[in-house]
């Protein structure tokens, strides 16, 4: 695989990540800083890592990419139980989302 096709896998698993950030950010814009489960910068990691993990799964197996998925979902689950006040999971299942897109992207999947 030359590295083009490697850039713009990884880049379509940023991109992923920051599109659903920058949603997640503007909708979560007015609450204050520390009640926020994740931002920008966290969906952008999570696409990325997801795009990394299924990237290097034929070489790896799928290990990675459930341990960062698991990791992901323990993250979202205590962020979830920080927030009392809070009875929506849109933030919750939007970072799953983002990690399984992700991967998507890194697999070569088209999205």
């Amino acid at each position: 695989m030359d590295d083009l096709t490697v850039a713009l896998r990884l880049g379509a698993a940023l991109a992923v990540g920051l599109i659903i950030g920058l949603e997640r950010g503007w909708t979560d814009r007015d609450r204050p800083e520390g009640r926020r489960a994740a931002g920008l910068r966290t969906f952008t990691i999570a696409g990325f890592g997801g795009g990394v993990a299924a990237f290097l799964a034929p070489d790896l197996g799928a290990g990675p990419l459930l341990l960062f998925l698991a990791g992901t979902g323990a993250y979202m689950l205590a962020a979830y139980w920080r927030e009392q006040g809070s009875l929506g999971l849109t933030t919750e299942v939007a970072m799953l989302v983002a990690v399984l897109l992700g991967a998507a992207a890194g697999a070569g999947h088209v999205l």
